[in-house]
């Protein structure tokens, strides 16, 4: 599979549909895109996180705690993992380009799809954002 970059990324995902749990380019959720994205631009796989694309985990309660081992705490760069919170809950993740947040933003009850906006916007929007970086990466 040949490497992506950044823009066709961007142009290919923009507007797809958001499904809890999905990673592929008809559909995907904030993790999936994530994962999609660490695949076809970066040729990374990220660890699997245990019981994720079934439900039996959840991002709150155990895959943050699996995430931890594989990403190092970082600043507003290129290519880091934005963890986005509502009050003390960790609830949304998405990519940092170019001062920019590429996110698919959705719930179960209205549906949703992937948006790259500017990333004070999201910071404006949530109670807090910490960026991190894959340990393989650093």
């Amino acid at each position: 599979m040949p490497k992506m970059n950044v823009n066709e990324f961007i142009k290919k995902v923009i507007g797809v549909k958001w499904v809890d749990r999905a990673s592929t380019f008809k559909q995907m959720d904030c993790w999936g895109l994530v994962i999609l994205y660490y695949r076809h631009v970066l040729k990374i796989e990220l660890a699997t996180i245990i019981g994720y694309e079934t439900s039996q985990a959840t991002l709150q309660n155990d895959a943050l705690c699996e995430a931890q081992r594989h990403w190092l705490p970082c600043g507003k760069i290129n290519n880091a993992v934005f963890l986005a919170y509502v009050g003390d809950v960790p609830s949304h993740v998405g990519i940092v380009i170019d001062n920019h947040a590429l996110h698919a933003n959705g719930n179960p009850t209205q549906g949703g799809q992937v948006q790259y906006n500017r990333l004070d916007t999201l910071e404006r929007a949530y109670t807090k954002l910490e960026y991190y970086q894959y340990a393989d990466l650093s």
